[in-house]
């Protein structure tokens, strides 16, 4: 399980590569959250991680991609998500 608030994949293209080459359990599941204020790449590229896990074999009900309008990149978005995305992970 794993949550990812505001992922920085901007940093580095590499990490699209590593998820490409790397074996991915179709039992992982992902938590995604951005905000569509953050940057102009935050959206585009999240959506691509999504999609590349998806190719990977992930079940879409595996993995929840939220894109909050408005959001920026801050701990008020993460704290008004945080609850949402800890029941999520913990359902069954």
């Amino acid at each position: 399980m794993r949550v990812i608030f505001s992922p920085s994949f901007w940093f580095s293209n590499r990490i699209f590569n590593l998820v490409s080459e790397t074996t991915i359990s179709p039992n992982s599941r992902f938590y995604f959250l951005a905000g569509s204020e953050e940057s102009e790449t935050m959206v585009p590229d999240q959506t691509k991680m999504v999609d590349l896990l998806l190719t990977k074999g992930v079940p879409q009900n595996n993995i929840k991609n939220t894109i909050t309008e408005g959001g920026q990149h801050n701990e008020a978005l993460w704290r008004q998500n945080f609850p949402k995305a800890y029941q999520w992970l913990i359902k069954n």
